[in-house]
């Protein structure tokens, strides 16, 4: 009898993240740390102990002496104080391991459901005008926007996302000299920073996923979804946007400030030039024919400068490189039996779709703000002249007719709310992100409650 979808899934979870992860997960009690085997051994005995006392509605200091009586000889405050802390710390290694066992697990977990594909629904088509006509609307109107919050409780440090990062690679090939030498090196890798982070530096932390993960995967769908649409003679489609809150969220984090939304968009872009440069050094280490040197030396300086020189002036570039990258491709087909074309394709994929923004960086802030903002705007020259003195009494529909679009500088003193500053602030520098990064940049504004 052939399982259904679910079930195999089930079994495949089973097998290759629930089983890896026990076998794997024993290693942490051969490492060699302060009482580890105590805390490995100890800490199922405390889950089971927790469970049973939840159930029976104890207290949690009820409970946590319960088990201490129970399995521990020392209890003193200071005994009990540096167990349980063992157990967050060996919790907290037991997760680690856990995302990298299911990262590893990946392709085997989640199986394409080829009937419900794009291409079955072409195939489908084929024979159903009416049918392949409203696919060409959806593929047309269709846009993915992924975005990246806020929420830096969420992340992992730097030096443990490397440590995931290598860690599913030794679980995919079943190293296991090198998973245990990294589960060493997770034992020794703090969590957690001795200062809070900044809000660039939690900026930081997110877009690592976007330099070692959504880099690789958006550009991979999107060749995928292009190489499909130019089977069925339909021209390629810009689908995946990605959009980016840590810099310009004011409402979920009221440290960030004008200066922290221009230092991240600086940062985003940085990190995508140095993603292109990366790429950058396949190519011209592949491509060594004549006929090119000018554009792989003018690209060579181009990606080179903007990945690493802090002080080069920023400017939306994207158009003149995808020339460039066009420029070689049509020189490799013509001259070079296309030899690499599709290498520099790919490049030349990644620069349609992240252009020098990476991901669109959104400004949000809460309603009751933006309303102050306006208030006060209203009451500087020469906005003040556009709207009556009664405006605040008329209704919803009665102020939308009253407001006429102006450009206008405004002028403001120190003595003036910081949160109205930090807005005109941000309104003007969108500006400033666009010319130097592209519209697609900044050019979200959202308002929150």
């Amino acid at each position: 009898m052939q399982l259904n979808q679910p079930s195999q899934r089930e079994y495949y979870f089973n097998n290759e993240v629930i089983s890896r992860f026990e076998l794997y997960n024993s290693l942490f009690l051969t490492l060699p740390f302060y009482k580890i085997k105590d805390t490995g051994n100890l800490l199922p005995l405390f889950f089971k102990s927790c469970e049973d006392g939840i159930k029976n509605h104890e207290e949690p200091k009820e409970l946590i002496e319960k088990f201490f009586n129970k399995y521990v000889q020392d209890k003193d405050e200071n005994s009990v104080v540096d167990l349980l802390f063992r157990f967050i710390q060996y919790i907290e290694r037991q997760v680690v391991l856990f995302d990298a066992v299911e990262d590893a697990s990946f392709t085997k977990l989640n199986i394409s459901d080829e009937q419900s594909s794009l291409r079955a629904l072409f195939l489908k088509a084929n024979d159903d005008a009416n049918l392949h006509a409203k696919i060409d609307r959806l593929v047309e109107e269709f846009s993915l926007r992924l975005v990246l919050t806020a929420h830096p409780t969420q992340f992992y440090p730097g030096p443990v996302l490397g440590i995931i990062n290598d860690l599913t690679a030794a679980i995919k090939s079943n190293d296991i000299s090198t998973i245990n030498q990294l589960l060493q090196q997770l034992g020794k890798t703090p969590f957690f920073n001795k200062k809070s982070p900044t809000p660039v530096d939690e900026a930081l932390s997110l877009a690592w996923y976007l330099e070692n993960v959504f880099y690789f995967a958006a550009a991979n769908i999107q060749t995928g979804l292009n190489q499909l649409l130019s089977e069925y003679h339909i021209d390629p489609k810009k689908v995946i946007e990605l959009g980016f809150w840590p810099g310009g969220d004011r409402d979920g984090n009221p440290n960030v400030k004008a200066q922290t939304t221009l230092e991240v968009s600086r940062m985003l872009r940085q990190i995508l030039f140095r993603c292109y440069y990366r790429d950058f050094r396949n190519i011209k280490r592949r491509i060594t024919f004549r006929g090119v040197e000018a554009s792989i030396n003018l690209l060579q300086e181009v990606f080179y400068e903007n990945a690493f020189n802090n002080t080069i002036e920023e400017k939306d570039i994207s158009d003149y490189i995808i020339k460039n990258l066009n420029d070689i491709i049509d020189t490799l087909n013509k001259d070079h039996d296309g030899l690499f074309a599709n290498v520099v394709q790919d490049l030349l994929r990644k620069v349609e779709l992240y252009r020098c923004h990476f991901a669109s960086l959104d400004i949000r802030q809460d309603s009751r703000v933006l309303r102050s903002v306006h208030q006060y705007c209203r009451s500087q020259k020469p906005i003040n002249s556009l709207y009556s003195e009664n405006y605040d009494d008329l209704s919803e529909d009665e102020k939308l007719k009253a407001i006429s679009f102006r450009t206008a500088k405004i002028i403001y003193t120190d003595e003036q709310d910081n949160l109205i500053k930090d807005a005109l602030q941000t309104i003007s520098e969108i500006r400033d992100i666009q010319q130097k990064n592209g519209e697609e940049a900044c050019h979200r504004f959202i308002i929150s409650n």
